[in-house]
């Protein structure tokens, strides 16, 4: 281990070492201003070990491999002697190993790609060409100098790029006619026809395509985020280590409705990167997808709904009533939680997550009213006997619980006052998929708006659900 970083330690170009294992195929190759750096951060992120680096005569890596899962990513610094300068930071390439470089790299000039390092023998020995393809993604083709170990097919899959462009039919037709690609699975389409999804596999790698979404709207060329699959439970702890690492969660790891747990992050140096778990179980019916899509598309893909068993939460609050909307119900909690904190602390209580508002009435109905709780949430073992002793009447402060449960989940990033358009979309979602809702509602605040810009607030809304048609106990 380095002294000075915790990362593995680096291998000298010399030293015998092979290549960590992968198939034939595609390769993610990283471009970033420092390799040292990225994979000082994937080896505390992902645990990455570092097999092979060559640098130029300026000691810029010009050539990085490191072993994530079982299989390879490259890495290289900006600037290096074979750097064609088309790539700024952060941006990955694609590295295509195949038996015929010369062969390839003609098809792709051929169908439009531009050469921007020519295709030759290069001084380590492999065959090797640079080219940018009409859709402005960037290629690096070769054959392998190294021996290339096969491996386990549930490892062959660990690291998938995932290429966004502006017509994702069309790349696929010039990966087709260029490469060779074959399409592996029918493209997952949204209610617009934009491509989602689409999977193919080029000389035994796999390839994911999709079209730019609506955030992505501005870009015109191609951009990739490297799709790392993990296995079960894995991904969620991975996200944490990126962020614990200098990285950040764009998307929180979940479930999602395609029947896959999956988030999305970017490393400290900006390369987007979607966390996967290995599928389990057949996918959702075409029908409950088709629904998903068409309201996810509705609210511009904002909530992510996931039926999960949610514990029981104890929340020691107040119990309060209010006019039923938003400013009503923010200004009696400002009021009350102060005193719920300060309940909680004089009894002792420790605190199990975070804090909640539950929701026990709500009439939507011109002058309705609401009845909630909102406080800290404490823990179970001592809550039985403060109910007893301490929530006597109904206004009083004291631990009341909700969950415990079946519940719909989603998160809300933004204002507290945004949440009724998420609460809006979630009942949406709740009747079309056949379920009943029931009380109380409630609500997890995963972050402080003391020290929290209001966009970047996280509210985790949870909603227990039945079986439509189920008699209300």
């Amino acid at each position: 281990m380095s002294a000075t970083t915790g990362s593995a330690t680096p291998a000298s170009p010399c030293d015998g070492r092979k290549h960590p294992p992968t198939r034939r195929g595609i390769i993610v190759d990283v471009m970033v201003e420092s390799a040292d750096k990225f994979v000082d951060f994937m080896g505390k992120a992902a645990k990455a070990k570092e097999y092979f680096r060559f640098p130029d005569e300026d000691g810029k890596i010009m050539h990085l491999a490191i072993d994530i899962g079982g299989v390879a990513l490259y890495v290289e610094e900006l600037g290096n002697k074979m750097d064609t300068g088309a790539i700024s930071t952060p941006h990955g390439r694609l590295h295509l190993n195949t038996d015929d470089p010369a062969g390839v790299g003609a098809k792709l000039v051929e169908h439009g790609a531009k050469e921007l390092t020519k295709m030759a023998e290069q001084f380590w020995g492999a065959t090797f060409g640079v080219y940018q393809d009409p859709f402005g993604q960037i290629w690096s083709v070769s054959n392998s100098t190294n021996t290339i170990e096969d491996v386990p097919k549930e490892l062959a899959r660990k690291i998938i790029p995932f290429v966004s462009v502006r017509d994702c039919s069309a790349y696929m037709t010039f990966l087709t006619d260029a490469l060779g690609a074959e399409v592996v699975y029918p493209p997952a389409k949204d209610p617009t026809g934009k491509i989602m999804c689409a999977e193919m596999k080029i000389n035994g790698g796999i390839i994911m395509l999709g079209d730019h979404c609506s955030k992505d709207a501005s870009k015109t060329e191609a951009s990739m985020t490297i799709a790392y699959e993990v296995g079960k439970d894995e991904a969620g702890p991975l996200a944490k280590s990126f962020k614990d690492n200098g990285g950040e969660v764009l998307e929180e790891v979940s479930m999602q409705f395609w029947g896959q747990v999956w988030g999305r992050c970017h490393d400290p140096f900006g390369q987007p990167w979607g966390l996967c778990e290995v599928q389990e179980g057949p996918p959702p019916s075409n029908e409950d997808m088709a629904k998903d899509m068409e309201i996810g598309a509705k609210y511009n893909w904002r909530y992510n709904w996931v039926v999960e068993d949610m514990p029981i939460v104890y929340c020691y609050g107040a119990m309060s009533t209010s006019a039923a909307n938003g400013p009503a119900i923010s200004e009696e909690i400002n009021k009350t939680l102060p005193a719920a904190f300060a309940g909680a602390a004089a009894a002792g209580l420790a605190m199990a997550g975070p804090p909640a508002s539950a929701y026990y009435t709500w009439d939507s109905s011109p002058g309705g009213t609401t009845k909630f709780t909102c406080g800290p949430s404490v823990a179970g073992g001592g809550a039985s006997a403060l109910m007893k002793d301490v929530n006597g009447d109904d206004i009083g402060l004291g631990v009341r619980t909700a969950g415990g449960c079946k519940c719909v989940t989603t998160l809300h990033t933004g204002p507290y006052d945004e949440l009724k358009k998420c609460y809006e979309a979630t009942f949406e979602w709740v009747e079309a998929k056949g379920y009943e809702s029931r009380m109380p509602v409630f609500e997890l605040y995963e972050n402080d708006p003391k020290d929290t810009p209001p966009e970047k607030l996280k509210t985790k809304v949870c909603i227990p659900i039945v079986a439509k048609g189920t008699p209300k106990a």
